[in-house]
């Protein structure tokens, strides 16, 4: 969809490992679209253990009634 577009595009014009995109992936952790919250739970979980302040939400993700969603969540968890 076009918010998938979207974080794709930031993606690509943002240092990926910047704080500014972490907050960014963070702050729209909600978002309605399976693919865009398990895209963003694949690139918070990139970040490591710098992503702690994802931790509560990823934990809630990782109960998703989409499995997708909860794989990409465990996983992201996992590296954090």
């Amino acid at each position: 969809g076009v918010r998938s577009a979207a974080f794709l595009a930031l993606h690509g014009l943002i240092d990926n490992k910047s704080d500014q995109y972490l907050e960014v992936l963070i702050m729209n952790m909600n978002d309605p679209d399976d693919h865009v919250r398990s895209g963003l739970a694949i690139a918070i979980g990139e970040f490591g253990p710098r992503a702690q302040a994802a931790v509560e939400q990823l934990r809630l993700m990782a109960a998703d009634t989409n499995e997708i969603v909860r794989i990409s969540a465990t996983n992201a968890l996992e590296k954090i």
